[in-house]
């Protein structure tokens, strides 16, 4: 090779490689001095993984969505809904041998009937949903929560007194909580709390929430542990990206993992409408107080999740595969992740870094052999850093 021929071959390998190691150091940097990038590249291969593996998920038989739906409303003629059909409604369950109901709504409005209902939550065993929300970052102090909502958490915390998460689980401040009198009928009570991302999607949810020194557990946690006959003593948050379920009273204990938060990724937020087969709550109700015998086929044993999906309601959440999620969803496919044990692991965050700086040099270096395929196998197997177990 004369010095001409030296001189364009070192510039044809030395400018894709330079260009590549300037991506891979300004990579690098923007994931170093900015989380939020690094949070962005994490969402995108969360997205990546998800479409991948697309209908790969089960769903366990004893869980039941039933969805105050359009038809619902109509047929009922008010919304919300009159306590006194919730009341209804439960008394048929317990006929068709329903084992117990999750509700996720809120009750903290005072109706004529709430005596009716109170008793019938202690025929059913039920568990209850309270809404939180993150203080305000400016407010020097979280606002001061009553007797009666300290006295509902530390009945309904986890974990254990003295213990607490080795992961900066954000303080949280309750703002709704049912009525004392539903309280003090259920068998247990979670927060729904789901925080979007910086894009406004919905990929985690938070299992564990801090307020006011106790440790309060999802809804879908508290419904998961209830159903494994997990005491709420047996959660374990000593291991760093990892809750774990029953290891004290239970052969087989449940690794959970979780973000720097205590937030954990939900591999079935996706195509919910197709993945499990709805009830609607009107039809059910007609069905189970004038046939719960033969109501018994399909709900006997079974847990029922009571949720709302009519139109106009604002309980919807933004997914990367479905820009409209009812929240009463999100709660099913937590409570059947814990189940069924589906989670995704992310791989740790020095793997992370090390991929985002190889990763060009890798592409920039198949590119030079001429071997564009390779560069997208190279691309698609390093960007698959999660795995759902």
């Amino acid at each position: 090779m004369n010095a001409f021929d030296r001189d364009t071959g070192f510039k044809t390998v030395a400018i894709p490689v330079a260009l590549a190691a300037c991506v891979a150091l300004s990579m690098l940097l923007a994931v170093t001095f900015f989380p939020e990038a690094g949070e962005r590249l994490e969402n995108l291969n969360y997205d990546l993984l998800l479409r991948h593996h697309a209908g790969v998920t089960r769903i366990d038989p004893r869980l039941v969505l039933l969805v105050v739906d359009d038809n619902t409303i109509h047929e009922s003629g008010r919304y919300p809904l009159p306590r006194l059909v919730y009341s209804r409604l439960l008394n048929g369950l317990k006929a068709s041998g329903v084992e117990r109901v999750v509700w996720d709504s809120l009750f903290d409005i005072r109706e004529e009937s709430d005596e009716q209902f109170a008793e019938a939550l202690k025929e059913v065993r039920s568990f209850l949903a309270i809404a939180t929300r993150v203080p305000e970052r400016r407010a020097a102090h979280s606002a001061v929560l009553s007797g009666d909502v300290v006295d509902l958490l530390g009945r309904c915390s986890v974990g254990g007194a003295a213990r607490s998460p080795r992961w900066s689980t954000p303080e949280h401040q309750i703002v709704v909580v049912p009525l004392r009198q539903f309280a003090e009928s259920a068998r247990g009570m979670g927060h729904t709390y789901a925080r979007p991302d910086l894009d406004g999607m919905l990929r985690r949810t938070q299992l564990v929430i801090n307020c006011e020194g106790s440790m309060v557990p999802s809804l879908a946690l508290t419904v998961a542990m209830d159903m494994l006959g997990i005491p709420r003593e047996d959660v374990d948050f000593s291991d760093r990206g990892v809750l774990w379920l029953g290891k004290v009273s239970t052969l087989a204990p449940i690794r959970i993992p979780v973000d720097s938060e205590g937030k954990t990724y939900c591999p079935v937020l996706q195509n919910w409408s197709r993945a499990v087969e709805t009830r609607s709550l009107g039809t059910t109700l007609h069905s189970v107080e004038q046939f719960p015998e033969e109501m018994r086929s399909g709900l006997g044993g079974t847990t029922v999740l009571v949720g709302t999906v009519c139109t106009g309601s604002a309980d919807y959440k933004a997914t990367p595969l479905d820009p409209s999620v009812p929240g009463c969803w999100v709660v099913f496919s937590t409570i059947n992740s814990i189940l069924t044990r589906q989670f995704i692991t992310p791989a740790p965050a020095g793997w992370g870094y090390c991929l985002t700086l190889v990763l060009p040099l890798l592409l920039a270096a198949s590119t030079l052999l001429r071997r564009p395929l390779t560069s997208v196998l190279i691309a698609c197997g390093l960007l698959d850093r999660k795995s759902i177990v």
